[in-house]
């Protein structure tokens, strides 16, 4: 299994109204803004589209189980590719010029989708945050300290280093595997 994890820093443009725990409204409006970035027919059901096969958003967001994969055989679509962490403050407002910062972790396929994320995470903080619809900027995208994204230049500076996690046989059986990022 591949994965990589972010750090997304946001600059506030204006103040900031959020509550205490982050995550909802981080997760919320990063799923409004991923689907205007990536999808081209905002009011068609994606089960109706032409598209869906090679869809960033379909996948992202209603990932397909794999082909003949013996487990979850029930589900048709699987857990999400990617996770949010939300900070672990309880600031509930954020002045200009202050910083919001959380964790990303892409799994798999989804990391070569980076780059719609980060122009998500754009969009997300352009349209705002929070009750008043705080506006905000990316001001970084770091792995490990080390940028990989240039806001001015809108470019990536580097690929993400992706880490493998590597499953053996086990000498007994087992029916749960629990992994902490």
């Amino acid at each position: 299994m591949q994965f990589c994890r972010l750090n997304i820093h946001l600059e506030t443009l204006e103040p900031v109204r959020l509550p205490s725990y982050k995550g909802a409204v981080i997760r919320g409006g990063f799923g409004l803004a991923f689907r205007r970035i990536a999808c081209p027919f905002l009011k068609k059901e994606c089960s109706d589209c032409l598209l869906r096969a090679n869809c960033v958003w379909s996948y992202v967001f209603n990932t397909p189980r794999p082909e003949g994969s013996k487990i979850m055989r029930k589900y048709e679509t699987i857990p999400h590719p990617f996770v949010i962490e939300p900070p672990e403050d309880d600031r509930t407002k954020l002045e200009k010029g202050e910083e919001l910062i959380f964790n990303l972790i892409l799994i798999g396929k989804a990391i070569n989708y980076l780059p719609y994320f980060i122009l998500t995470f754009e969009k997300m903080a352009e349209q705002g945050l929070g009750p008043g619809r705080g506006r905000l900027k990316v001001k970084t995208v770091n792995q490990n300290g080390k940028p990989i994204y240039s806001p001015e230049k809108k470019s990536l500076l580097a690929l993400p280093d992706i880490q493998r996690l590597y499953f053996s046989k086990l000498s007994r059986p087992c029916s749960c595997v629990t992994i902490h990022f």
